[in-house]
């Protein structure tokens, strides 16, 4: 288990690092910016991206796997570039994989953890922003997409009878196993309060983005960031949601009345954006890592 966390752990530094050799397709230099903003920006950003480890510590208490909350913040941490590798199972499997070789308990008993904590936190961003942007767009399909993907998320996790039936379906047809587990209300009330507090958090801070690079609206205007990030995770064979995200995101500014272009250029921004928090809360895990060895 540790030689997987290994290999995983850099060949997803490598896979990150080709990502950002290839981004360069659009020029920043032309941007204005406000320096305070977009400081606030960020700190709030990062400021999420530790809530999000200690949302991963208290996920695994309520599994009843006790650790402590520097050994979440390593196994998150460190993980948080996987995604860039094809298929998000790695994100999942990453962070689990450590938690199973530091506290020697089943991979498959971390691995369940992980997924529901992700499960809920993919749910509760779309809830959260169905009604800003049912208010912000004029078109009825977006929030009614959103409408359709929340019901059917909520229903295939706590609905036993559509769970067995979509899991059958997929064996079936796709001649594979869909371990998804159930999850019951009890583990969301449990979960959610600190998911909404990071939620919160990057929302927040995408806000200040917004103002920081002359894109002033709503607070509800906001909600563009969590829809096109839970999207962009569905979006399993895209390695980060690249492309995807950026896309719905532009999609639903110019909706708002945002000049194509800017945005655009502004979608890239915020990719750059919310990576300087994936390399926050990855050099704290590091840091952490390397004062537990020594």
């Amino acid at each position: 288990m540790k030689k997987f966390f290994n290999i995983l752990f850099y060949v997803s530094i490598v896979v990150f690092v080709i990502y950002l050799t290839q981004i360069d397709y659009i020029s920043l230099s032309n941007i204005g910016c406000n320096l305070y903003y977009l400081i606030g920006a960020i700190l709030l950003l990062w400021a999420g991206f530790y809530v999000s480890t200690q949302s991963w510590w208290y996920a695994l208490r309520v599994h009843d796997i006790k650790i402590s909350r520097r050994t979440a913040l390593i196994s998150h941490g460190l993980s948080v570039f996987a995604k860039y590798i094809p298929g998000k199972v790695w994100v999942i499997l990453g962070r689990a994989s450590y938690i199973a070789r530091d506290k020697n308990i089943s991979p498959k008993t971390a691995s369940v953890a992980s997924l529901k904590e992700q499960l809920i936190f993919l749910l509760l961003g779309l809830i959260i922003s169905f009604y800003p942007i049912l208010k912000l767009v004029d078109s009825w399909y977006v929030p009614a997409f959103i409408l359709f993907t929340i019901l059917l998320i909520a229903l295939f996790l706590f609905n036993k009878a559509l769970h067995n039936f979509i899991t059958h379906i997929v064996k079936k047809w796709f001649k594979k196993e869909l371990n998804v587990p159930l999850i019951n209300l009890n583990n969301v009330s449990k979960l959610s309060g600190v998911i909404l507090l990071y939620w919160f958090l990057w929302t927040a801070g995408f806000y200040l983005l917004l103002f920081a690079f002359g894109i002033p609206g709503p607070f509800k205007a906001s909600f563009v960031f969590p829809v096109s990030a839970v999207y962009g995770v569905l979006a399993i064979i895209f390695p980060g949601g690249i492309g995807v995200r950026e896309g719905i995101m532009v999609s639903l500014l110019t909706m708002m009345g945002c000049n194509p272009l800017t945005a655009t250029t502004f979608s890239v921004v915020s990719r750059l954006w919310f990576i300087t928090g994936e390399l926050f809360i990855f050099s704290l895990a590091f840091i952490a890592r390397q004062r537990k060895i020594t």
